[in-house]
């Protein structure tokens, strides 16, 4: 996986279980994958104008 996959395998050598935290390693390698060669927009830039909903 790469960055921050040390602090996964921290916690399973701890618990001793090899499948603790799984969806959490899925779901950060699909987000890097659709990352890939974009440069990010940080959030209080990209929704500057964000209003709420009228309710």
């Amino acid at each position: 996986m790469g960055r921050g996959n040390r602090k996964i395998d921290d916690c399973r050598e701890q618990s001793g279980v090899e499948s603790d935290f799984e969806w959490f390693q899925w779901l950060a390698e699909r987000i890097m994958e659709s990352d890939e060669g974009k440069k990010p927009q940080p959030a209080h830039i990209a929704y500057k104008d964000w209003q709420p909903p009228n309710q």
